[in-house]
């Protein structure tokens, strides 16, 4: 099987994904439409998304292209709009006494930052809608939850935030400031509402309805100042009459929503608004009714990477949160309010290219390594969305999407912005093999564990190779562990190390007795473990994506996540299993499956001799049980399925979203028929489950180890084996 990931380029777009495939070895062939181009696999940069756009070229080929558009400004009509806010990262955040509380679109996390050079989490609740916006008002947190409207939250104990006032509104909450007695909330396309907090509930004043899409308001001492996207509204408050506008047009570059205007601050006789690539701009609002628009605040550097989303100021210092460049601070005592109009950052010249007008699709192969590999850890300091400033500390709020991590900086409100301290998800551990009462679990806090007394930790000398870089790993019939870094080093349990000639991805090794399995491209690398010795197979397929492994007896069972078939080897030769279902050779080629979700692919084995394959394309996902020449196929919810184990009745699967920071545990039973039995969900993000003497072990990112019982159908929660994580 050949597959390849390919994007399109054009004139004022970015990249747009299409597929073709050439099913060689299974006997397939290439269609002649290879689809309609998906949305770029990797995220957009930090404060846009990916907007689908009709393009004609001068071919007179119409096709779907991509560009980036502000991820508010676009417009915000639906929840599948609010749903897209949904990502590994945290938006903004409220200080309460010694407590930071931050919101990610889809949970609150509570934070003691009583010392911030090590910040402790609280607590982590759900079920808020999408919280977007914070502030606080009288010792209470007043949130903006998208469809929920305003939220006030008593956090009297921060370990257990209670719900006090729902404020439901005529559009999604996307931002609350607070003046006062008094809220803004921004409700994009619907306007911008004021709300009296004086009384024993939070009172709707009046919805203004907005010429533009409201993105963030705050309320002055006469006058409501809104950041409508492109352009800065000032509105009598009582009356909600447009007193002033100041359009920017003469100061935005072209393009759509390249330079909205998305947040807005006051100090003194001036507000400051976030405007994107251009950074904040101030403009002089000493006489509301005739604004002045006085200058940027951009990097002395022109640096592309700039996207002003926040800005937030305390005295004379602004802070803006300027995307992947970082937080920027400037005096704002200088005269022009102290945005002087630096040189702002200029496209690159494109170079006309010569139409190519051939029937071919006008696309550019890619290595699918490069959309397909783990996000590289966060640089510090970058892909701030917001920043909360304190007389003795900046919190910025990030990192996006692109870096795939929630965190906050803590700095010092100065020039400098010296780092104080920070504060990220965890990602205690990256998966888990057990095997004859021995745990391993791998990751920056693995080791080797005992498993009689779980979920209380019994250490059986941790390991420094089966901590921080271990990715996959698994034991060898002997009792002896293995595992395998992502530059392909694999390490043997008595510290022999051997280099594969390639990366090692995770779950990505299996063991056949004493003998280490590994997959590549286009065959297999064996190590025996007796002898130290290593050999390559090249059996002549084609896995353009990570490929599994499992030994079934004397044989081995490989497959791609693309493949509609999985491939045994035996000593008679290379033969196809059944198909698992879910995908047949022409469905893996329609590219707006994979703009719903890419394949994956998890393969195991039960003891008693079942192969077990699950597989996923475009939001579906199913399993197929295949035991001798017979195979049962069950459809299973919509998920990433990210590690499965099996013992000789039942299969548990464990499903991750990360943007969502839910994981669940799903216990299938294996004959007569599969069928599910239980799902159990909790917070974090699962990377790894095993079974070993009626238990079963979930690697959990946030937690450490979820241990449970096996019983019959289901699992019962016998608790968490900490490995340094959060409660």
């Amino acid at each position: 099987m050949n597959r390849t990931i390919v994007i399109a380029a054009a004139a004022g777009v970015f990249a747009a994904v299409g597929c073709s495939v050439s099913m060689d070895s299974l006997g397939a062939g290439a269609p002649i439409d290879p689809g309609v181009p998906s949305a770029p696999s990797q995220p957009a940069p930090t404060g846009t998304k990916w907007k689908g756009v009709v393009v004609t070229d001068q071919c007179g080929h119409t096709t779907l292209a991509w560009t980036v558009v502000d991820e508010i400004c676009d417009g915000i009509t639906s929840v599948d709009d609010l749903n897209v806010l949904r990502a590994p990262m945290f938006r903004d955040g409220a200080v309460i006494d010694d407590t930071l509380f931050t919101v990610d679109a889809t949970n609150l996390w509570a934070l003691d930052v009583t010392n911030p050079a090590a910040v402790a989490r609280r607590t982590l609740i759900g079920g808020l809608g999408h919280p977007i916006g914070a502030a606080t008002h009288g010792g209470k947190l007043v949130l903006a939850a998208g469809e929920r409207g305003m939220l006030v939250l008593d956090v009297e104990n921060p370990d257990h935030p209670a719900l006090l006032h729902e404020l439901p509104l005529p559009g999604y909450a996307l931002s609350v400031r607070v003046t006062d007695d008094r809220a803004a909330v921004a409700l994009g396309e619907a306007g911008v509402a004021v709300v009296d907090l004086a009384g024993l509930g939070p009172e709707l004043l009046a919805v203004h309805p907005t010429p533009s899409i409201a993105a963030a308001g705050v309320l002055g001492e006469s006058h409501l100042f809104v950041a409508a996207c492109d352009r800065l509204l000032i509105l009598d408050p009582e009356t909600g009459e447009v007193v002033a506008t100041t359009p920017l047009a003469n100061l935005s570059p072209p393009g759509p929503n390249r330079a909205p205007i998305k947040d807005v601050t006051l100090v003194g006789d001036h507000a400051y608004v976030a405007a994107g690539t251009w950074g904040a701009i101030a403009v002089d609002v000493s006489d509301p009714l005739s604004p002045q628009a006085r200058g940027h605040c951009m990097p002395k550097v022109p640096d592309e990477a700039f996207y002003a989303s926040g800005v937030r100021a305390n005295d004379d210092m602004l802070f803006v949160a300027g995307g992947e460049w970082g937080v920027l601070p400037v005096p704002v005592s200088q005269s022009g309010g102290g945005c002087v109009g630096w040189t702002l950052p200029s496209p690159a010249p494109v170079e006309p290219k010569k139409p190519d007008c051939s029937q071919d699709p006008p696309w550019e192969v890619v290595d699918w390594e490069s959309t397909y590999s783990p996000p590289p850890p966060p640089p510090i300091g970058k892909d701030p969305i917001q920043v909360l400033v304190q007389p003795d500390r900046v919190f910025a709020f990030g990192d996006a999407a692109r870096i795939g991590l929630r965190a906050i900086d803590i700095r010092e409100p100065k020039l400098e912005l010296d780092l104080i301290g920070r504060y990220q998800e965890p990602r205690l551990v990256t998966g888990v093999a057990a095997q004859n009462g021995r745990v391993l679990v791998l990751g920056e806090r693995g080791g080797l564990f005992l498993a009689q007394d779980m979920p209380v930790a019994a250490p059986d000398g941790p390991s420094e190779s089966v901590q921080a870089t271990a990715i996959a790993g698994a034991f060898l019939e002997d009792g002896r562990w293995v595992v395998a870094s992502a530059d392909g080093k694999l390490t043997l349990e008595g510290d022999h190390v051997l280099n594969l000639p390639f990366g090692v991805f995770p779950a990505g090794l299996t063991t056949q007795g004493s003998t280490v399995v590994v997959p590549s491209r286009d065959g297999l690398v064996r190590v025996d473990t007796s002898s130290l010795a290593s050999s390559a197979e090249f059996k002549g397929w084609q896995a353009n994506l990570p490929a599994r492994a499992v030994a079934l007896s004397g044989d081995v069972v490989v497959a791609a996540p693309e493949w509609p078939r999985s491939i045994r080897l035996s000593a008679a030769g290379m033969s196809e299993l059944d198909g698992h279902g879910v995908f047949g050779a022409d469905d893996v080629m329609d590219a707006n499956r994979w703009r719903l979700g890419v394949p994956e692919r998890l393969l195991f084995s039960s003891p008693t001799g079942a192969l077990i394959e699950v597989a996923s394309l475009g939001g579906a996902a199913g399993m197929a049980v295949h035991v001798g020449a017979v195979s049962h196929k069950l459809a299973l919810p919509g998920a990433r399925y990210v590690a499965a184990a099996a013992d000789g009745t039942h299969a548990v699967l464990v499903t991750a979203n990360r943007a969502t920071y839910r994981s669940q545990l799903v216990t299938v039973r294996l004959s007569p028929t599969p069928a599910i039995t239980e799902s159990i969900g909790f917070m974090g993000v699962a990377t790894g489950v095993a079974i070993d003497a009626g238990r079963v072990f979930v690697a959990d990112a946030d937690r450490g180890l979820r241990v449970y019982a096996r019983q019959g159908g289901g699992n019962t929660a016998l608790g968490v084996l900490g490995l340094g994580g959060q409660p």
